[in-house]
Order: C-alpha cells, then sequence, then structure tokens
C-alpha cells in the first residue's frame, strides 16, 4: 500500500535496483494499492521529482501487507514503511 498524505500533487514509490516504478503520480491525500511477491527490497519515495527517502531492505512478506507512507508539506517531505497487522 502507499499513501500520499501530503501535499504533493505526484507522491511515486519505486525499486530503483529493479528499475521498476511500483506506483506513480499517486495525487495528495490518494492511495493505491498492488500485490507483488515477497521480496527484501530497498524502495525510493517520490514527491514530483525529487527523491524524498531510500527505504532500506523493506521485506514483503506472503500473506502480509506493508504500507509506505510520503507525509510532509512545502517541499519538506518524510516518507516511512510499516508492516501490516491485524489484532484477533
Amino acid at each position: 500500500y502507499f499513501y500520499n498524505l501530503s501535499d504533493s500533487s505526484a507522491g511515486a514509490l519505486s525499486v530503483p535496483s529493479h528499475k521498476a516504478t511500483v506506483f506513480e503520480k499517486i495525487a495528495a491525500g490518494e492511495s493505491a494499492s498492488r500485490a507483488i511477491n515477497a521480496v527484501s527490497v530497498d524502495l525510493t519515495v517520490k514527491a514530483g521529482e525529487a527523491d524524498v527517502a531510500t527505504l532500506e531492505k523493506v521485506e514483503l512478506k506472503r500473506q502480509s501487507g506493508t504500507s509506505v507512507f510520503l507525509t510532509g508539506t512545502a517541499g519538506k517531505y518524510t516518507a516511512f514503511s510499516v508492516q501490516n497487522k491485524v489484532a484477533q
């Protein structure tokens, strides 16, 4: 899952080592999701054309979700990821 909680009109998430874009041009306040095979990768988060952060060795696991968040305003952006959990 990718959440653009910033004021950037074009949040993006990519995997540079594989030259792959996972999400592009996700508008401010919007989100997107997709299924991806299990892998450990470095993810790059962008706001427009600017790199915000590289999230190193993010573990994408089978039967589990990972959320990546882009936050911030006025060009001061940050990004982080969390493993999704369900309490039973």
